[in-house]
């Protein structure tokens, strides 16, 4: 069996170098249909990648808050957790209920900060985290001049019914420090469990709470009967972002999110997509027709040929095989040569639109997915063109060879 597979090798080869003009016609009209595809899955690679990528780099594009102050259930809370397209959920307390000072650990140093709801899966904070962390933006941890790893203090103030001042102060540990382009706000802020911001609130407007453990105690108490005025929410993915934007609007909760870049981003790449797919499918039935025309010819022209082969014992799967393997060895120097067309081409379109289209780094990007997907293609086809020259060589009869004609 391999010799016999060695046998058609020897002869495809032979066969391509002495019908080298029909051979380099293959060749020529393989690479002048791949080498626009190429460029064309190059140029969607690198405008919708780029812009995918910019919103996928950063956790603000999936970030999704509630606008005002709408009413949000505990029970809604642990539904849109247990939603697949949701990444990371905490409830809001009232925005004049989450806000503290926090100085640090000498107490010499002291800025108002807001309060945000985080904890454990929060995309924005790196590390795990303990009972004493927080952490504090990158606007917060330039004012008081710390970094992760240093020991503040978080000062919560509240006026009795005697308009006497009291304050709470939890020691703190930073866990992490937010950069800034990680969040939609620039504020000074502080991340913390949302149950101690619970805690804060419940503190400062019930004056029976005489310590945040007390005021904890009475939120899981009446947990069933617990309102918040928003949430905080991250989609796994940008993609999910729209969808868990509906499911959002169907609870009566209107959001502030990317949702229309993101949805500007998906439309562009699904219309370049169908865009590029119809392109190379047109092009690749006219590249079977041709292909298979050329190869037609050829194996017209080598009846005789083919012929005597089959009176020498060679069986039909044998001369079936010899086009489609000739179309393979063919198909390769087609390949390379579409690729160093598409990179040369590549190049002086970047040269030629660089900084011309907003940030974009590069205009061209061919991608290496891309790249494999198209060589498949090119060897499917041709071994599709070669199909048809492949039936009619294995009906080939050695009677033709014994007529002599």
């Amino acid at each position: 069996m391999k010799r016999r597979s060695n046998l058609v090798l020897r002869l495809a080869i032979q066969d391509c170098r002495t019908e080298w003009p029909s051979a380099l016609c293959m060749i020529l009209a393989v690479t002048a249909v791949l080498v626009p595809v190429m460029l064309l899955l190059a140029i969607r690679s690198g405008v919708v990648g780029q812009m995918r990528s910019e919103l996928t780099a950063s956790p603000q594009a999936r970030e999704m808050s509630t606008v005002g102050e709408p009413t949000v259930t505990p029970a809604m809370v642990a539904e849109l957790r247990a939603s697949p397209g949701v990444a990371f959920a905490a409830p809001r307390t009232r925005l004049l209920s989450a806000a503290g000072v926090m100085r640090t650990r000498d107490l010499q140093k002291g800025i108002d900060l807001d309060l945000v709801p985080s904890g454990q899966g929060d995309p924005v904070v790196r590390g795990r985290w303990q009972r004493d962390s927080v952490a504090v933006s990158e606007n917060a941890a330039r004012q008081l001049g710390i970094k992760a790893g240093a020991a503040v203090v978080l000062v919560i103030e509240r006026r009795n019914g005697d308009g006497l001042a009291q304050q709470v102060r939890l020691p703190l540990k930073i866990l992490d420090v937010v950069p800034a382009g990680q969040s939609r706000s620039n504020l000074a802020q502080a991340y913390l469990p949302y149950q101690v911001i619970e805690a804060v609130e419940r503190w400062r407007e019930d004056a029976k709470q005489g310590s945040l453990a007390q005021a904890h105690a009475a939120n899981r108490a009446d947990a069933k009967q617990r309102r918040y005025s928003g949430i905080r929410l991250y989609a796994r993915s940008i993609d999910d972002v729209p969808k868990v934007r509906q499911l959002l609007q169907t609870r009566g909760l209107e959001t502030a999110s990317r949702a229309g870049d993101i949805r500007l981003v998906q439309r562009l790449e699904r219309s370049m997509t169908i865009f590029v797919g119809s392109l190379a499918v047109l092009m690749a039935i006219g590249l079977v027709v041709a292909l298979g025309a050329i190869q037609w010819g050829w194996v017209e022209r080598k009846r005789f040929d083919y012929s005597y082969l089959r009176l020498l014992g060679m069986e039909r799967r044998q001369l079936f095989a010899l086009p489609v393997v000739q179309a393979v060895l063919l198909v390769i120097p087609a390949i390379v040569a579409a690729f160093i067309v598409t990179l040369g081409a590549q190049a002086v379109i970047n040269r030629l639109f660089a900084g011309q289209v907003g940030s974009l780094r590069g205009v061209s990007n061919l991608s290496l997915t891309d790249s494999l997907l198209l060589t498949i293609i090119a060897f499917v086809v041709a071994m599709a063109g070669a199909f048809l020259a492949a039936r009619n060589a294995a009906r080939i009869s050695p009677v033709v060879a014994i007529r002599g004609s």
